[in-house]
């Protein structure tokens, strides 16, 4: 299910992926969301190549893109491995809610 969202909707697997690993399979806060990092990197390398094989990829950008995520995923990551549980899966949740009403204006 999260690689065919993950296809859909980008990076949209995890945001079902960490919740479902935190309620159904018990995992910790912090692990869950390195679980679904892992899963992503294939996932994520599929829907490049698709992507890019129908012409929607411009390099560019994208490279400028990936270059901004890779300087500042480990501050994120330390951040969250500092934080409280319960305040990093608030913090999750204001995420979620917040990228919802985002799509929901746009459209």
């Amino acid at each position: 299910m999260a690689g065919a969202l993950s296809g859909l909707f980008a990076v949209g697997g995890a945001l079902v992926s960490v919740p479902l690993l935190e309620r159904v399979a018990g995992y910790p806060q912090q692990r869950a969301p390195a679980m679904v990092l892992l899963m992503l990197v294939p996932v994520s390398a599929i829907g490049l190549a698709v992507y890019s094989s129908a012409g929607y990829v411009r390099w560019d950008d994208a490279l400028a893109l990936a270059l901004g995520a890779v300087v500042l995923a480990p501050l994120g990551t330390r951040t969250a491995l500092v934080m409280k549980p319960r305040l990093l899966m608030r913090c999750f949740a204001l995420v979620q809610a917040g990228a919802g009403l985002l799509l929901v204006a746009g459209s």
